[in-house]
């Protein structure tokens, strides 16, 4: 295959998903590796995960590495094929501090790249860290900047919660989400169900939560509150 249509191939490749391209793609589109290394040598492409390559002519950011390697966990697939089958999209989805960040919420010290997915699985990368959960629907959704499945802010919220992360960090966390119209207070409660003192309440407590979170969410003049769900 020719140098011009190699270049072809795998520009029409990146330019579907962040500027990004896997070994793996460029293999199935009848692109061996010598001939992308040899764009990697040209200063074409850049290699910067394992199997991703990124455009030279796409900036380099935080973002760009989550995203190439949340492709380097299917790297046989192209995005557009994993965001468009939910299935396939909760098979790994950003969680945890990474997606606290994802979100702009708080102020946490970066531990990796996090995923929560549904089998075991290992990275070669040691700032890769996978957490075992399978996640219904309403844990996680579509990032509407980054267009990566995310779990919500609220699930976000509860992991953190469950990774024993100090009660100052989490409220500021809940504070900014709140200000930012990312929670519903119910939602957060639900969440949080069993794992209570996490905030400094009693477990259990979600009167004692609900107290605890009033500040975070004001009552609107004249709403009362459902006991039934305290």
């Amino acid at each position: 295959m020719k140098g011009k249509e190699v270049m072809e191939i795998i520009g029409d490749l990146a330019s579907q998903q962040w500027g990004l391209v896997t070994s793996a793609q460029a293999k199935s589109n009848g692109v061996d590796l010598p001939s992308l290394r040899r764009l990697e040598k040209r200063g074409v492409f850049v290699r910067i995960r394992h199997g991703v390559y990124s455009s030279a002519t796409t900036p380099l950011s935080p973002e760009l590495e989550l995203k190439a390697q949340w492709l380097a966990l299917r790297p046989e697939l192209m995005a557009a094929d994993r965001t468009g089958d939910p299935a396939l999209a909760a098979e790994a989805v950003v969680s945890h501090t990474t997606a606290a960040e994802m979100w702009g919420i708080g102020d946490l010290w970066p531990d990796g790249i996090h995923f929560t997915v549904r089998n075991r699985r290992r990275s070669r990368h040691s700032d890769v860290r996978f957490h075992l959960a399978k996640l219904i629907n309403a844990d996680w959704t579509f990032h509407p900047q980054t267009e990566l499945p995310v779990t919500t802010v609220s699930r976000t919220l509860a992991d953190l919660a469950q990774a024993d992360h100090e009660v100052d960090h989490l409220l500021g966390l809940i504070a900014d989400a709140g200000s930012k119209s990312l929670l519903d207070e119910q939602d957060l409660l639900d969440a949080l169900a069993g794992h209570e003192d996490a905030l400094g309440v009693a477990q259990g407590d979600r009167t004692g939560l609900r107290n605890l979170l009033r500040d975070y969410f004001p009552r609107v003049p004249g709403h009362l509150t459902n006991p039934r769900s305290c």
